[in-house]
């Protein structure tokens, strides 16, 4: 994607250092260690979570017995793309997003130095995404970029149509997404984290994988 960080799939990553190609370069490692958060409700994020519960079903990520944390980035999973686009209030989302991937959440991470995203789609709303980017790529990119901004997160695409991805409407989202938040190498702004999930070979996202390495 243009102006796109591409990122593999971020469940657990480790990069390991290089040798030093001399004495006086050496290579700094890129290191993640992450895990897609599914909530306790098969990844809906339905319920509002009482926060003492959530602390004891997720101290471990924050605390790995020594006060640090076990991750530094948390993927909240999943956001349905076609009800961000709506603006769905229901009996689980308010305005398209889950009503239990609120600012407690995030702020429970991010307080404690934990990168939080959210992800958009996972196979379950494949449909839904190309429903939402035949409807407009560009405004869903508007959408997820104002949320963004509300919670202070980043934003993973995890877009699983293998077959026939609708890639001109991707890149909509993306363009309308980085004119809001533009890419920023630093780092510091958590609003520029956008990135997509791609799969390793030829079986899996072969469209989205050739497309994202050729722009």
């Amino acid at each position: 994607m243009t102006r796109f960080s591409v990122a593999a799939s971020l469940l657990v990553v480790a990069a390991t250092a290089l040798p030093a190609q001399s004495a006086t370069a050496t290579a700094a490692p890129m290191q993640v260690y992450g895990t897609w958060h599914c909530g306790n409700d098969a990844c809906t994020w339905a319920k509002v979570r009482d926060m003492a519960e959530f602390d004891a079903a997720n101290h471990w990520l924050v605390d790995r017995g020594d006060g640090r944390p076990s991750v530094n980035v948390v993927v909240l999973s999943f956001v349905n793309p076609l009800r961000l686009l709506n603006g769905t209030t229901d009996a689980g989302d308010a305005a398209g997003v889950p009503v239990g991937m609120n600012q407690q959440v995030v702020d429970y991470f991010t307080a404690r130095g934990i990168r939080v995203m959210l992800s958009i789609g996972g196979i379950t709303y494949t449909g839904d995404w190309d429903s939402a980017l035949a409807q407009s790529g560009g405004l869903l990119g508007q959408k997820a970029a104002a949320l963004a901004s509300k919670l202070g997160v980043g934003i993973e695409i995890d877009y699983e149509n293998s077959s026939s991805p609708n890639l001109t409407g991707l890149q909509a989202f993306v363009d309308a997404y980085r004119s809001a938040h533009p890419y920023d190498a630093s780092g510091a702004d958590p609003t520029a984290r956008l990135t997509i999930d791609v799969a390793a070979g030829d079986r899996w996202l072969s469209g989205i994988d050739q497309y994202a390495t050729a722009h």
